[in-house]
This record gives C-alpha cells, sequence and structure tokens, in this order.
C-alpha cells in the first residue's frame, strides 16, 4: 500500500474517508461478481445486476449500487441471505450488511458534498469502522488491512478506547436504522391502506356521478311529459264552457207553504203546474219539509206561481203587486 500522507492534506479526514470509500468500491464489485457467477443460474451476472440497478453500464456499480444491491429482494432472498446466516438467538441475520451499507452510502454522500471543514472526528472513525467490518465480512483481508492503515495513520492514539466507543456508536446506529426501517413499513402499509380506501371511494364516486346523470336524464323526460300534459290540460281548458251552481232557493218550507195556500193551491196543482205527474205531490211536500230542496229549474215557475220576488240585501221575499 502507498504512503497516504493525510496529514500533509488539508481536510484529512474527509480525505482518509474519501480513499476508504474508493478501497471499498472496487473490493466490493468483486466480491458481488465474484459470489453471483457461482449461483445465477438462468441469466448472466451482468443482465441480473443491470436489471436490478437499472443502468445500461452494470459494471460501473457505485458505492450506492452496492447497497441497492444487496437492499433487493430479490437479490437477498435467492444470494445473499445464505452468506449472512439467519441467528435464532438473536432473531435476525448474524450481520445486518443491509443496514451497515446503507450507513456507508450516507457516509459517501458527506464526503462527496465539498465543504468549508473537515469531517468530524467521530463521524470519520465511525464509518471507517464501519467499511473496515464489512470488507471483513466478505472475506476481502487486504481491502481492510488496507483501510486499518488509514485508521491506523489517523488515530494512532487509544486505539482500544475509540474502538470501544465506536463499537457502541455502531449500534445504536443500527438500532436507529432499524427504527426508521420499522417506521417505514409501518407508514407504508398505511398509506397502501388509504391508497386502496380512496380507490374504493373513488369507484363509489364514479357509480354516483353515474346515477347522478341517470336521474337528470330521467328529470329531464319527466318535465317534457310533464310540459306536455300541462299544453294538453290548457288547450282542453280552452274548450270547457264553465258553469256556475245555481243559488239556492231562498225560501224557507215553511214560506213556501204559506205562500202556496195564500196563492190558494194544491200540493198537486203546484205539481202539475211545474209539469209534474200527478203523484209528484209529494216532491211539493218534501221541499215545504224541507226534506228535499227545490231543483233550481223549478226556481222561476214557483215564484210565478207564487207571486214572489226576492228583495235585495236581506234575502226576505214578498208578494208582487
Amino acid at each position: 500500500m502507498g504512503v497516504y500522507c493525510l496529514s500533509m492534506t488539508k481536510y484529512p479526514n474527509r480525505e482518509a474517508l474519501r480513499k476508504a470509500h474508493d478501497i471499498y468500491r472496487d473490493a466490493m464489485r468483486e466480491f458481488i461478481f465474484q459470489y453471483l457467477e457461482k449461483r445465477v443460474e438462468n441469466e448472466t451476472v451482468d443482465d441480473l445486476i443491470m436489471r436490478v440497478l437499472n443502468r445500461e453500464q452494470q459494471r460501473t456499480i457505485d458505492i450506492k449500487g452496492i447497497s441497492v444491491i444487496f437492499r433487493n429482494r430479490e437479490c437477498w432472498n435467492d444470494f445473499f441471505s445464505q452468506k449472512f446466516e439467519y441467528d435464532r438467538l438473536l432473531g435476525r441475520h448474524r450481520y445486518d450488511i443491509r443496514s451497515v451499507t446503507s450507513l456507508i452510502v450516507m457516509g459517501r454522500n458527506q464526503v462527496s458534498h465539498p465543504g468549508s471543514r473537515d469531517l468530524d472526528f467521530e463521524y470519520t472513525c465511525t464509518h471507517l469502522f464501519l467499511i473496515a467490518e464489512v470488507l471483513g465480512e466478505v472475506g476481502k483481508t487486504q481491502a481492510k488491512t488496507e483501510v486499518k492503515e488509514i485508521w491506523d495513520e489517523l488515530f494512532s492514539d487509544d486505539a482500544e478506547e475509540r474502538i470501544a466507543n465506536l463499537t457502541k456508536q455502531l449500534e445504536d446506529m443500527l438500532n436507529q436504522l432499524n427504527t426508521v426501517e420499522a417506521e417505514k413499513t409501518k407508514y407504508g402499509k398505511a398509506l397502501k391502506a388509504a391508497s386502496n380506501r380512496l380507490a374504493a371511494l373513488r369507484s363509489v364516486n364514479a357509480q354516483l356521478e353515474k346515477r347522478l346523470e341517470t336521474t337528470s336524464i330521467q328529470l329531464k323526460d319527466v318535465k317534457g311529459e310533464l310540459a306536455a300534459c300541462k299544453t294538453e290540460v290548457e288547450k282542453r281548458n280552452e274548450k270547457v264552457v264553465v258553469r256556475r251552481p245555481a243559488p239556492d232557493f231562498p225560501y224557507t218550507g215553511s214560506q213556501l207553504r204559506d205562500y202556496r195556500n195564500k196563492a190558494g193551491l194544491t200540493q198537486v196543482a203546484v205539481a202539475l203546474a211545474l209539469g209534474l205527474s200527478e203523484g209528484s205531490a209529494a216532491a211539493v211536500g218534501d221541499w215545504e219539509a224541507e226534506r228535499e230542496k227545490v231543483p233550481p229549474k223549478h226556481y222561476a215557475k214557483l215564484k210565478k206561481l207564487y207571486g214572489l220576488e226576492v228583495l235585495p240585501g236581506n234575502g226576505k221575499a214578498r208578494k208582487q203587486k
């Protein structure tokens, strides 16, 4: 390994992490291709990686691409989960490489963004430790040694104490990352349920709009029929002659009897004078007893027979002179 001369650079921590990332990237590319070549059957490793990364040049795998490959469900379930065995006592895989590679991507992002100051001491130390651990897990001993040399050049003092602190920090970071992943899964399920509910509501809304459209058409037809009926009724009303009901006869039964007696007429004579049969004299008796009303057609003849007229205002009858 060449001499880095980190102490001569303006930002030694940033430069150290950048060089460690280069070592990590090259070693992990080599590991991924070598590991998959022995296990991929129905397609080439290049095709698999191209499909996972959705890139035209699959051999330009960068640090983020490495994390994507490990986190891809197909790659993990079919290939890499066999490498990192599941620990039943811990309830998880022996080494959570997926979370660690995600953290390394975060470190790469910090290095990639130019800054006016060097990286934090503890931050740099933590990420160098993560990179060395991953390289050791995938069997890249030489690459791990090179990263440790960078570590030793930067942090030669209190190495054991720093390693212990970094181990604790790593555990905390992994726990936080797992918490975030769990929340992401939780909210993902909630979002999916909300999306399904929204789709159902949209379906119901579409049905209601369709029913509303149908009802509007029916209402329009009913209005048309109603207008036609109204027109027909108006035409018929123009032909109808309105007949006003005749007013009631303004004499009581007892008055009719008195006027008949004064006129010297019998009920039979009145019936015959009105054009009724002799046997209809009982009808005259019914009028006088107020069991029946006098038919309007007999008003004029009765008044003439009895010599009566109606005085305006009080409705009282008087004899004609």
